[in-house]
């Protein structure tokens, strides 16, 4: 299942932002989900690449549309500062999913690439099953949350962001919700539960946006295997997981760059305060099979190997 553990330091406020400024020419991929899937072999480190392994949990199955070209899940933006667009240029959603397990990111400038990868019904289903079950999707109020935020009697004091919808269709049901701001308003109002899950899911699929743009869950998996094994060589504190990962992307030379995030936790696994951890920048070059690493702190600091 793909449970990822969703961080949100401030600054990845600016992913969001970033995020934006996605996607004319079309790459797509076919993805695996597991090492066991594609044969690869497991490391020592490899086996900890999913530290949320021990606490998932099947969720109740979704029921998909039979319809292959209808959108299960979308993440789209409207508003905020944008540069001009040409003239009959239309943009499209930042991610789209498919009934048929097309995963395909957004085009917002027509001069940036369209990704996709295609996920299989195993993999589609505990996608969306995570959505809507484990974050409770359908019950997210847009009126709710807005008449819970003008109850604090604070605001956000902040313009030009976009507007973010998500949206859930079922064979048997649908439902959008819209909020401004959202990852600002998810560090403003921490004691609004409903604002943290829909900030969560934007979250989830940027994520899946920089999965499908290095090639899917199965590029990402060789990568925190390849990361981990380079780790074991600078420290033994921390490793990476594919739920640690914040951002990657795909440069015009073929290398992959991605960000993983790890925050530290005490030893009930509740996060340490304050908010501490590592972030971990990797590059792999097509033409060097190690991967490049650059490690940094941030938070309350403690001595590394």
């Amino acid at each position: 299942m793909f449970l990822f553990r969703i961080c949100r330091p401030a600054a990845i406020v600016l992913l969001v932002q970033v995020a934006l400024g996605c996607c004319g020419a079309t790459c797509h991929f076919s993805a695996t989900l597991s090492a066991q899937e594609s044969g690869a072999a497991e490391t020592p480190k490899a086996a900890a690449t999913d530290r949320n392994s021990d606490q998932q949990t099947q969720e109740p199955a979704v029921k998909l549309p039979m319809e292959p070209e209808v959108v299960v899940f979308q993440l789209e933006y409207s508003g905020g500062f944008r540069a001009p667009l040409p003239k009959d240029f239309e943009p499209t959603p930042r991610l789209r999913i498919f009934a048929d397990g097309r995963v395909v990111t957004g085009q917002n400038r027509p001069d940036l690439p369209v990704y996709e990868i295609r996920l299989n019904d195993r993999q589609l289903n505990e996608l969306v099953s995570e959505i809507v079950n484990r974050y409770d999707f359908f019950s997210l109020d847009a009126s709710e949350i807005k008449r819970q935020i003008a109850e604090t009697g604070r605001r956000i004091l902040i313009a030009d962001v976009a507007t973010s919808t998500l949206t859930v269709h079922l064979a048997d049901r649908e439902h959008s919700v819209a909020l401004y701001a959202v990852q600002y308003c998810a560090d403003a109002f921490p004691e609004i539960e409903s604002v943290q899950r829909m900030a969560d899911i934007e979250l989830l699929a940027i994520r899946w946006c920089s999965i499908a743009e290095i090639g899917g869950p199965e590029i990402l998996e060789e990568l925190v295997q390849e990361t981990n094994l380079e780790l074991q060589k600078i420290t033994d504190e921390f490793s990476v997981a594919q739920s640690d990962l914040t951002r990657a992307r795909r440069q015009p030379d073929g290398s992959i760059e991605a960000r993983f995030t790890v925050r530290k936790t005490e030893q009930d696994g509740s996060p340490v305060q304050p908010d501490s951890g590592w972030m971990v920048v990797v590059t792999r070059s097509p033409h060097d099979p190690t991967p490049q690493l650059q490690l940094s702190e941030f938070g309350r600091q403690t001595p590394t190997k």
